[in-house]
Formats: C-alpha cells, sequence, structure tokens
C-alpha cells in the first residue's frame, strides 16, 4: 500500500509548484492589464466610456477648444479664466450646438456644473443640445435638479427627444417627479411627436405609465401616426400574471371606467 501512495504522491508534489507558478503569471497578467486599461481610459476617456459622447473637439476655435478641454479635464480656475480669452466666454457653442455645460454634465462634474452656472452659462445649453436632458437620461438627478433651480427649461430636449420623453422611456419615475416640480408639459409632444405617455406604453412600463396618468398625463394623446395607449394596451395575448402585466390591466380598467 504505502509504496503505491508514494508513486501517486510525487506527481503531485510536481504539478503543484507548477499550477502555483501559472497561477502567479497570470495575476500578474491581470494586474498589467488592469493598469493599461486604466491608463487607456484616462488618455482617450471617449472611446472607453461610451456615455461620454461629448467633447472638446466639437469647437473650432482654438481658445474655445482649450477651455472645453479644461472644463472635460475638471480644472475648474484654469478653465474659467481661459473663458475669458475669448467673446462667448463660458457660453460659447460649438457649431454642432455643445457647450462647455454639456461636456461638464457629460463627465458628471457637478462642481464644475455649478462653477459654469455661476459664471454665467446658459443652463439651456445650444439649439437641440440640452444638458437637462443628457442629466435625465444619464441619471444624474442631482445635477438635474441644479439645472432646473438655474432655469433650465424642463421640456427641453436633445436632439428632438425631450427630458420627459427620455425619462419615460427608461422608466426612470424619479427624474420624471423632479421634472413635475418643475411643471413639464406632460401632455406635450417632443420634437419627434412622441408622448411620454405612450413612449412609457410602447415599451411596457406600465408602472411608469400609471405614474404619469396619477400625475396628469391625459390618457387621450395621439401620436400623428394614429398610436394611442388603447392601442398599446391592447393585448396580443392574454394579460399575463407578473407586476408589469397586472400593472397593464389596470390601465386596461382604467381606461374602460372613463369611456
Amino acid at each position: 500500500m504505502s509504496p503505491k501512495a508514494s508513486t501517486n504522491s510525487a506527481p503531485d508534489k510536481e504539478r503543484w509548484p507548477r499550477l502555483k507558478m501559472m497561477l502567479g503569471v497570470l495575476i500578474g497578467y491581470m494586474f498589467v492589464l488592469a493598469f493599461l486599461t486604466r491608463l487607456a481610459v484616462a488618455k482617450f476617456p471617449g472611446f472607453f466610456h461610451p456615455a461620454i459622447y461629448f467633447t472638446p473637439d466639437s469647437f473650432t476655435d482654438p481658445a474655445a477648444r482649450r477651455f472645453a478641454e479644461l472644463v472635460a479635464k475638471g480644472h475648474i480656475a484654469r478653465a474659467l479664466r481661459a473663458s475669458k480669452a475669448f467673446d462667448d466666454g463660458v457660453g460659447a457653442i460649438a457649431p454642432d450646438g455643445v457647450t462647455a455645460l454639456l461636456i461638464a454634465v457629460n463627465h458628471r462634474n457637478q462642481a464644475m456644473v455649478e462653477a459654469l452656472l455661476r459664471a454665467g452659462a446658459n443652463p439651456n445649453g445650444g439649439p437641440t443640445r440640452t444638458p437637462l436632458a443628457l442629466a435625465i437620461s444619464a441619471g444624474y438627478l442631482s445635477i438635474a435638479r441644479l439645472l432646473l433651480q438655474a432655469g433650465a427649461d424642463p421640456n427641453g430636449s436633445m436632439d428632438e427627444s425631450s427630458a420627459l420623453n427620455r425619462a419615460a422611456l427608461l422608466g426612470r419615475q424619479n427624474a420624471i417627479a423632479l421634472l413635475l416640480e418643475f411643471h413639464v408639459q406632460a401632455n406635450q409632444a417632443d420634437g419627434d411627436g412622441h408622448f411620454a405617455l405612450l413612449t412609457a406604453a410602447t415599451v411596457g412600463h406600465w408602472s411608469t405609465v400609471q405614474y404619469l396618468l396619477d400625475h396628469g398625463a391625459s390618457p387621450w394623446v395621439t401620436e400623428d401616426t394614429g398610436i394611442t395607449l388603447a392601442k398599446w394596451c391592447k393585448p396580443s395575448r392574454p394579460v399575463d400574471d407578473s407586476p408589469q402585466g397586472r400593472l397593464r390591466q389596470q390601465v386596461i380598467d382604467r381606461l374602460k371606467a372613463v369611456g
């Protein structure tokens, strides 16, 4: 018995050091990869962070671009000094409608947003590039509140899609509540002709549909295509017993009650 046991244990003793060495090499590679990834993210944030859509590259004027670069990097004092080197200052708008305020929101830099607003930046940003719509869709509600308190239009949009419609698409009732607090027009179609209520129904956010109905949204709004809430409620199959399915049935019952 003992000779057999010794012959089996010998390969195990030889295998274990090799396994430890391979594990050590693997961990080393992981650390190197993590370091290189962090370095690359710091150097090229827009490529590795898909949420960073708006960059200083939008600005063609060298002085304005330098200002926007400092905003993107989070250098508040230097950015404000750089803004004095050209006529439009903190309110500069790039040819595509990007503003420094939009870049600051995109980087979720609330301190920079506050500084730019105090320096006179327009809370509504550039045409079709409302910082509020970006803050709402990204879920940066503290920044969204800051913009609204500074006078941002709650009905503002990003590429024709309103902040409210974006919140409805994502089922973010806390964002909808914030916009309602600042008197957003719940029954107004956005630039694309979409109503928040119907957008929520389209993607099956029935709790959001209920919330909008409870807070003033009309069940009778109709898009140019003829789409109504009743059409989205009409099931192509029996209403299921899931939480959202039960909510949809409640919406159907609600519509029946009002005729």
